[in-house]
């Protein structure tokens, strides 16, 4: 797995372009985004509808996400090897609170489950889980609708979906 530290821009001009297909591996941006599958106290998983005015995954069913901002990650003096692993955790936090309005306040500890990368675009994601123990995802959705978070601006509409709905909007190619 190959990521580099980058921006949303630089991201937008590689992994997005129509012919990043045809780019060499080495010229892709490559950001590490993160995800997180967010559990609400019904089961059912907090799951974003993207607006068609955003730039990734436009139209698309996701879970809240982004990437570790580049000015927030640390460069250790030493060995020159990038420190992201409390700006990961940090990032993946916010991005849920942002998308969703959920507060890592009312959620058990974020747990990191591993890498994925889209089929789509080539990103790469650090893949987080947690437990929202106070809310069902009908509370979560009346929420969002009510108090608009800050990032709601990138998304139509906040779904609360069962695994099995999740894996098979994934399977008609509702997610990437």
């Amino acid at each position: 797995l190959h990521v580099g530290e980058t921006d949303y821009k630089s991201f937008v001009g590689t992994n997005l372009a129509e012919d990043w297909r045809d780019l060499p591996e080495k010229s892709l941006a490559n950001p590490l985004g993160t995800a997180v599958f967010c559990i609400c106290e019904d089961g059912k998983v907090l799951a974003l509808r993207r607006s068609h005015n955003v730039g990734e995954a436009a139209g698309m069913i996701v879970l809240a996400g982004g990437h570790p901002e580049p000015q927030n990650v640390q460069v250790r003096k030493d060995d020159e090897l990038l420190d992201v692993t409390v700006e990961l955790f940090d990032s993946a936090s916010l991005e849920l609170l942002e998308e969703t309005g959920v507060e890592v306040s009312q959620c058990e500890k974020l747990q990191f489950l591993g890498l994925s990368r889209r089929k789509v675009n080539k990103r790469a994601c650090a893949v987080f889980v947690t437990k929202c123990t106070t809310l069902t995802s009908q509370e979560c959705i009346e929420k969002y609708q009510s108090q608009k978070p800050l990032s709601a601006d990138e998304s139509t509409e906040l779904l609360g979906l069962t695994i099995e709905e999740l894996v098979e909007a994934t399977k008609k190619g509702q997610c990437p």
